[in-house]
């Protein structure tokens, strides 16, 4: 596969960092979150850390799915099974598209109040 292009890498910290803005913004204007902000608390902190990480995750699982779903294209045969200990695991699809059902998947729970 080929890297991660730079685009990607561009909307993903401009969408990043405009999160985090709108999540301090909406820390400040609110009583505790205020107290938080500005008597610089660890839970403050922590928030922040615990986005990005999260944010991070989401976007290592869409690029991954991406890679993969390029490596099917090349060989679909090879990722539509895998072995453990010998023994062979057919998958009902190719991996791409189980990747992409799984990203759905995050997706559509994230929705359910």
């Amino acid at each position: 596969g080929a890297d991660v292009p730079k685009w990607a890498w561009m909307a993903f910290f401009c969408m990043s960092t405009v999160a985090l803005l709108v999540e301090v913004w909406t820390l400040v204007n609110c009583r505790c979150g205020f107290r938080m902000f500005a008597n610089c608390e660890p839970t403050f902190f922590l928030g922040v850390f615990f986005g990005k990480l999260g944010r991070f995750d989401s976007f290592s699982d869409v690029t991954n799915a991406v890679a993969i779903q390029s490596c099917v294209a090349k060989d679909p045969d090879h990722f539509s099974w895998f072995s453990v200990c010998g023994h062979v695991v057919h998958l009902p699809t190719d991996l791409g598209t189980m990747m992409q059902l799984g990203l759905l998947m995050i997706i559509v729970l994230q929705l359910i109040p």
